[in-house]
Protein backbone atom coordinates (compact mmCIF):
# COMPACT_ATOMS: atom_id res chain seq x y z
CA UNK A 1 0.00 0.00 0.00
CA UNK A 2 1.48 3.28 -0.59
CA UNK A 3 2.32 5.22 1.89
CA UNK A 4 -0.09 8.14 3.63
CA UNK A 5 -3.44 5.96 1.50
CA UNK A 6 -6.24 4.74 3.80
CA UNK A 7 -7.34 0.77 2.44
CA UNK A 8 -10.47 0.81 0.70
CA UNK A 9 -12.79 -1.07 2.66
CA UNK A 10 -15.48 -1.85 1.20
CA UNK A 11 -18.79 -2.81 2.88
CA UNK A 12 -21.10 -2.25 5.69
CA UNK A 13 -20.30 -2.00 9.41
CA UNK A 14 -18.18 -4.71 11.52
CA UNK A 15 -18.88 -7.03 8.62
CA UNK A 16 -15.32 -6.25 6.44
CA UNK A 17 -12.33 -7.96 7.41
CA UNK A 18 -9.52 -6.07 9.36
CA UNK A 19 -6.67 -4.45 6.74
CA UNK A 20 -2.86 -4.59 7.34
CA UNK A 21 -1.26 -1.70 6.22
CA UNK A 22 2.46 0.53 6.17
CA UNK A 23 4.61 -0.28 8.89
CA UNK A 24 5.32 3.06 11.10
CA UNK A 25 7.44 3.95 14.67
CA UNK A 26 6.49 6.33 17.23
CA UNK A 27 7.05 7.18 21.18
CA UNK A 28 4.31 6.45 23.84
CA UNK A 29 2.53 8.93 24.35
CA UNK A 30 0.15 7.21 26.78
CA UNK A 31 -1.18 4.43 28.77
CA UNK A 32 -3.47 2.91 30.97
CA UNK A 33 -2.21 0.07 32.83
CA UNK A 34 -5.68 -0.55 34.57
CA UNK A 35 -7.84 -0.27 30.79
CA UNK A 36 -4.79 -1.92 28.72
CA UNK A 37 -4.74 0.24 26.15
CA UNK A 38 -2.54 3.23 24.90
CA UNK A 39 -1.45 5.74 22.27
CA UNK A 40 1.25 6.01 20.22
CA UNK A 41 2.47 9.16 18.72
CA UNK A 42 3.70 8.76 14.75
CA UNK A 43 7.04 9.75 13.84
CA UNK A 44 5.43 10.13 10.19
CA UNK A 45 2.88 12.76 10.58
CA UNK A 46 2.36 13.35 14.67
CA UNK A 47 -1.08 11.51 14.82
CA UNK A 48 -2.01 9.27 17.66
CA UNK A 49 -2.03 5.82 17.36
CA UNK A 50 -4.29 3.13 19.57
CA UNK A 51 -2.52 0.08 20.66
CA UNK A 52 -4.26 -2.93 23.07
CA UNK A 53 -1.56 -4.30 25.84
CA UNK A 54 -2.57 -7.77 23.99
CA UNK A 55 -0.47 -6.77 20.75
CA UNK A 56 2.15 -5.36 22.57
CA UNK A 57 2.13 -8.58 24.49
CA UNK A 58 2.83 -10.95 21.86
CA UNK A 59 6.48 -9.69 21.19
CA UNK A 60 6.75 -10.02 24.96
CA UNK A 61 6.17 -5.92 25.86
CA UNK A 62 4.15 -6.03 29.43
CA UNK A 63 2.44 -3.29 31.23
CA UNK A 64 5.39 -2.83 33.35
CA UNK A 65 7.64 -2.02 30.51
CA UNK A 66 4.81 0.22 29.06
CA UNK A 67 4.91 2.20 32.10
CA UNK A 68 8.60 2.74 32.80
CA UNK A 69 9.30 3.67 29.25
CA UNK A 70 6.13 6.08 29.10
CA UNK A 71 8.63 9.14 29.73
CA UNK A 72 11.96 7.51 28.59
CA UNK A 73 12.77 9.52 25.17
CA UNK A 74 15.30 7.12 24.27
CA UNK A 75 12.82 4.25 23.72
CA UNK A 76 10.57 4.20 20.58
CA UNK A 77 8.41 1.70 18.98
CA UNK A 78 7.78 0.06 15.92
CA UNK A 79 4.40 -1.35 14.27
CA UNK A 80 2.17 -2.21 11.72
CA UNK A 81 -1.10 -0.24 11.34
CA UNK A 82 -4.48 -2.01 11.00
CA UNK A 83 -7.52 -0.30 9.83
CA UNK A 84 -10.80 -1.83 10.74
CA UNK A 85 -13.95 -0.68 11.73
CA UNK A 86 -14.96 0.31 14.90
CA UNK A 87 -18.31 1.37 16.65
CA UNK A 88 -18.93 4.44 13.72
CA UNK A 89 -16.21 4.83 11.47
CA UNK A 90 -12.82 3.48 10.15
CA UNK A 91 -10.13 3.07 12.85
CA UNK A 92 -6.68 2.18 13.07
CA UNK A 93 -4.20 0.57 15.53
CA UNK A 94 -0.80 -0.51 16.39
CA UNK A 95 -0.22 -4.08 15.59
CA UNK A 96 3.47 -6.52 15.60
CA UNK A 97 4.73 -4.26 18.20
CA UNK A 98 8.11 -4.21 19.02
CA UNK A 99 10.53 -2.18 21.44
CA UNK A 100 14.05 0.33 19.45
CA UNK A 101 16.52 1.46 22.22
CA UNK A 102 18.07 4.91 20.59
Amino acid sequence: MEQGLVPNLNGIGNSIQPTIGEKDSGKLKFFNIFQKFGFFVSDKDGSDVFFHIDDAMKNGINSEFLQMTQFNPNIRFSYQIMYYYGKHKLSRKAINIQAILI
